[in-house]
């Protein structure tokens, strides 16, 4: 499912949601020939219980 957050002269913005429920926002800027990506995660830390203490922070330098 998609839907336009935003739209003008300046590009657009829209939000895709997927089957899985993992949300992706785009953004068009016309003149633009480059492209970034970005990822967010709702979670972390904070969500570790002692079992699982320190994944975030593993994923994170596996990431980068």
């Amino acid at each position: 499912m998609s839907e336009i957050l935003s739209a003008g002269e300046g590009g657009r913005i829209e939000r895709t949601v997927l089957p899985g429920g993992i949300r992706i926002i785009t953004e068009t800027v016309p003149g633009l020939q480059s492209e970034t990506v970005g990822v967010w995660v709702g979670s972390g830390s904070r969500h570790e219980t002692d079992l699982t203490a320190g994944s975030t922070h593993f994923l994170e330098h596996m990431l980068f």
